[in-house]
């Protein structure tokens, strides 16, 4: 067996990003790499990478897609600063909400990244945190389409599009109707958050 010294930084543990740390390690545990900019010497997903790689070498889990965005996920919210349940949100969780259409454009989901027709995942509540109740997968267009407009102006959006029958921001008068209920979902949620705390 081969077996390499590594030189980790040697930082005090209480001053440690535990939550940067705890994302590089489950990449290495899966076999993956974080993104290269994660990876500068120092920075805690670096230091839970070289941690893991060091720990499990070449014994790894298996990487499905679900792991990869839930890596992403971890990352993203990491980055916000935005709190992630880890607890709630899991692999198993994330292909439970799976879905092979978009609830908004009722086209199916796929291509590449930043894709119109993309699956992605987001928060129904953009001011709540990362948690089981509050994530839908949709297309990356309707996700766009969605982000700043309030239940209110989807409504307006709605009826503006029956009234000219043109389509406001790539949406048509059913698509609004459905970012309308979505953003009345996000009312409870944020409501149910707050609840929780």
């Amino acid at each position: 067996m081969d077996q390499v010294a590594l030189e980790l930084d040697t930082t005090d543990a209480s001053s440690v990003d535990r939550t940067g740390f705890d994302i590089g390690w489950d990449h290495a545990h899966h076999g993956l790499v974080p993104p290269a900019q994660l990876l500068l010497p120092g920075t805690p997903v670096c230091q839970g990478w070289m941690a893991a790689r060091a720990v499990f070498g070449r014994r790894t889990l298996a990487s499905s897609r679900q792991v990869r965005q839930w890596l992403a996920l971890r990352l993203q919210a990491w980055r916000c600063g935005v709190p992630f349940e880890t607890l709630s949100v899991t692999p198993n969780f994330l292909a439970q909400v799976h879905t092979a259409h978009c609830p908004v454009r009722r086209v199916a989901l796929g291509g590449a990244e930043g894709e119109a027709d993309a699956a992605v995942i987001t928060r129904l509540n953009l001011d709540a945190h990362f948690a089981a109740g509050n994530l839908v997968q949709m297309s990356q267009a309707a996700a766009q389409a969605r982000s700043g407009v309030s239940a209110t102006q989807a409504v307006r959006h709605a009826r503006q599009c029956e009234l000219t029958g043109d389509s406001v921001e790539g949406l048509n008068a059913a698509e609004w109707w459905r970012v309308a209920t979505l953003r009345s979902e996000e009312r409870r949620v944020g409501k149910e958050c707050e609840d929780l705390c």
